[in-house]
């Protein structure tokens, strides 16, 4: 008698410990299923913002494609988690199961029932949790894929963008030191031509100055000393623009000093050659 109502004890504690253990396991079993689907969307989402990065190769291309990409991987991590849970849980269903049809067959009448529905239900439930696991792990496998496909993507071309920036650095530094280069020759030729320029101006008024006399001669000087005034400004601000870079502003600015010197030393001799007369 003792042992009977002891074999009716443990069978009835059998059946409780599987029917918990598969109500566990169901539990799992719909996250798992949940978290699957998850990680399949986002490997769809994935895929499409690595085949969208890979056609247009720019930046905001490659900014959906890291966000994709880390997404899926999160869903992959997320769902490979519970697909381990549904593999840990479905075992001790499975077990639970086993030792429940084990003491259904030391018991008779409703307990011995109970403990063998008990045990079959808890079988069931491991058969489906191990599936579940096992298609979980796939989605999963999947999801971290398509995730490290769509951050590769993304990395490629941001290190492409980063590439043609430090290009267009380059030639445009290049593009600076040959224009520094032109502008030095130029500067210098326009430097020469002004020098020639105001030489003759001042060559013409000490002519004139010799040949009009004394008064005509003070007028030239005075020409002489405005023009070579007006050549050294013009040399000085052809120097400090070389050494700046000159930008194109500044070359007019030069032409213009340049081009008023000689003016102005033009004028002085119309003006001497005037009083004269």
């Amino acid at each position: 008698m003792a042992n009977k109502k002891a074999a009716e004890a443990s069978a009835i504690r059998a059946s409780q410990i599987a029917l918990t253990a598969k109500a566990e396991l169901d539990k799992t079993i719909l996250a798992a299923n949940k978290a699957g689907n998850n990680a399949t969307e986002a490997t769809a989402a994935a895929n499409t913002a690595t085949t969208e990065a890979n056609t247009r190769k720019d930046a905001n291309s490659a900014r959906k494609a890291d966000e994709a990409g880390r997404k899926a991987k999160m869903a992959a991590t997320a769902a490979l988690q519970l697909a381990e849970e549904t593999a840990r849980k479905a075992s001790l269903a499975e077990m639970a199961g086993d030792e429940a049809l084990e003491a259904a067959t030391r018991v008779s009448g409703d307990i011995a029932k109970r403990a063998e529905d008990a045990g079959y239900a808890a079988k069931e439930s491991a058969k489906s949790g191990f599936k579940v696991a096992e298609e979980t792990r796939k989605k999963a496998t999947l999801a971290d894929e398509a995730g490290d496909a769509a951050i590769h993507a993304s990395m490629s071309i941001i290190q492409d963008l980063i590439n043609r920036a430090e290009q267009v650095g380059i030639d445009a530094k290049r593009s600076a030191e040959d224009f520094a280069k032109i502008s030095r020759s130029q500067a210098e030729a326009m430097m020469r031509d002004a020098q020639m320029k105001a030489a003759a101006e001042v060559e013409k008024a000490r002519r004139a100055a010799e040949d009009a006399g004394a008064k005509a001669e003070s007028i030239a000087n005075a020409a002489k000393l405005a023009a070579e005034e007006a050549m050294s400004k013009a040399q000085e601000a052809l120097v400090k623009a070389v050494i700046k870079r000159l930008t194109s502003w500044e070359w007019i600015s030069i032409l213009v000093i340049i081009n008023l010197s000689i003016v102005f030393a033009a004028v002085l001799l119309a003006t001497a050659f005037g009083a004269l007369i």
